[in-house]
């Protein structure tokens, strides 16, 4: 893989303890891996290091495609909140058909084990 080359990116807001943080999702351009295309992703939070992951397409629009789609459900599930512009918005990603409330009721579902505290976030590979 050559030198990653941000291709796109977006800044969010996570509450952590109350506390706003700058959190900056950043997506690489598309490049070729052996007979497909591989598009990397990361999530930076605060001053912590950037956490990296990425997609594999039969092109470069599909995985950008993917990366973007992952990025969203990844951070839909994220144990802190997170948004764009307001608390509870879409965050402006591919959700696939669900909604916003869809991916926080889940969040909650897989996070949230009767009394016990949200497990890491998925985020981290």
């Amino acid at each position: 893989m050559s030198e990653r080359l941000v291709f796109c990116e977006r800044a969010y807001t996570v509450l952590r303890n109350g506390e706003p943080l700058p959190a900056i999702a950043r997506w690489m351009r598309p490049e070729p891996d052996q007979n497909d295309w591989r598009c990397e992703w990361s999530l930076t939070i605060g001053d912590n290091a950037p956490v990296w992951d990425y997609a594999m397409g039969v092109d470069s629009t599909q995985a950008l495609v993917l990366a973007l789609s992952i990025a969203s459900v990844k951070l839909h599930m994220l144990a802190e909140p997170i948004f764009w512009f307001e608390e509870g918005d879409d965050l402006g990603l591919p959700t696939n058909g669900q909604t916003a409330a869809d991916l926080r009721a889940e969040r909650a579902a897989r996070h949230t084990y009767a009394g016990s505290e949200p497990r890491a976030d998925p985020v981290r590979r």
